[in-house]
């Protein structure tokens, strides 16, 4: 085989795995509830020591009643995904997690693409006091273990309108 012949079949595969990719982006983009209903607002303080910075979220709600959280913006620097994701989603990754520590990466499945900073910052969300749904492990500032308030919490956020701790 020549090189030539090596070179086109080398672009040809990149030019189908492009295809595949934006197929695939433009199915994650379909996924995104149309409409979302706000419901609260709140905000949490991110994880590093070295910043007293927060990150902004929004929780709201879809027509079919499904609750949804996301990342709204921050203060500082630090780029991120602003997607809906479904709580839902979320309560699997966590329960999956329940009686062991784990790092922010756990929750990669639910961004499809986006910032480095996704997961560690959705992370700092869920430690936040208003959530309240993971704790910060003994290991690491950067380890996090699911709170034993969780049930609660997790229920509350579902049938509440409001972030506010009970």
């Amino acid at each position: 085989m020549s090189q030539k012949t090596k070179t086109i079949e080398v672009k040809e595969s990149i030019v189908e795995s492009v295809v595949e990719l934006n197929d695939i982006q433009t199915n994650v983009s379909n996924t995104e509830p149309e409409m979302i209903i706000l419901l609260d607002e709140g905000k949490a303080l991110k994880l590093s020591p070295k910043t007293q910075s927060h990150v902004f979220y929004q929780l709201g709600e879809d027509d079919e009643g499904k609750r949804h959280i996301r990342m709204s913006g921050n203060e500082g620097g630090g780029l991120h995904t602003k997607i809906w994701i479904e709580l839902d989603t979320i309560f699997s990754l966590l329960e999956k997690q329940s009686d062991k520590s784990f790092k922010s990466t756990v929750f990669k499945p639910v961004f499809k693409s986006g910032s480095s900073n996704n997961c560690g910052f959705l992370a700092a969300i869920l430690r936040s006091k208003e959530l309240g749904l993971m704790v910060q492990s003994e290991q690491s500032i950067f380890v996090h273990k699911v709170s034993k308030d969780y049930n609660d919490n997790k229920q509350r956020l579902l049938i509440s309108t409001s972030f506010a701790s009970a």
